[in-house]
C-alpha cells in the first residue's frame, strides 16, 4: 500500500526510526515556508559559524526580528466562511451532549443504576 504506514509504524510509536516511514510523514507536512524562510536567512547567518552558541541566538532572534516574513512567505489561502446547515446528526450530536452536561451536572439528583436513555423525536420538520 503505497503512501501508507506501515503496520509496525501505526501501531508502535518506537518505531519512529523507520525511514520509510518517516520519509512519508515529511512528504505530508507542509515544509515550503519554512524552507522560505531558512533560503532568506542562512546568508544573514553564514558569518556566526565560529561564533559561540550564545552569540548565535543572539544573532538568529535578531535576524527574524529585522526580516518581514511577510515578504518571505507566499500569502494565506484566503479565509472561506460557510454556514451552518442544520441536520439529523447535528441535532442528536446537540442533545448528547446537552444531556451529557445536564447528567454530569446534576448527579447527585439521581440513580446512576436507575437512568435509562431515551430518543426524543421530533415530528414535522
Amino acid at each position: 500500500m503505497a503512501g501508507t504506514l506501515c503496520t509496525r509504524c501505526a501501531r508502535c510509536a518506537r518505531c519512529a526510526h523507520c525511514t520509510r516511514c518517516t520519509l512519508l510523514l515529511q512528504a505530508r507536512l507542509p515544509l515550503e515556508p519554512i524552507s522560505l524562510v531558512l533560503d532568506a536567512l542562512l546568508p544573514q547567518l553564514q558569518h556566526l559559524q565560529d561564533a559561540r552558541a550564545d552569540a548565535v541566538a543572539d544573532a538568529v532572534a535578531h535576524a527574524l526580528r529585522a526580516t518581514p516574513l511577510s515578504e518571505l512567505l507566499p500569502p494565506p489561502p484566503p479565509v472561506s466562511v460557510r454556514r451552518y446547515e442544520p441536520n439529523e446528526f447535528s441535532y442528536v450530536w446537540i442533545t448528547q451532549v446537552l444531556w451529557g452536561i445536564v447528567y454530569s451536572r446534576n448527579q447527585h439528583l439521581y440513580d446512576a443504576r436507575r437512568v435509562r436513555l431515551v430518543q426524543i423525536v421530533q415530528v414535522g420538520q
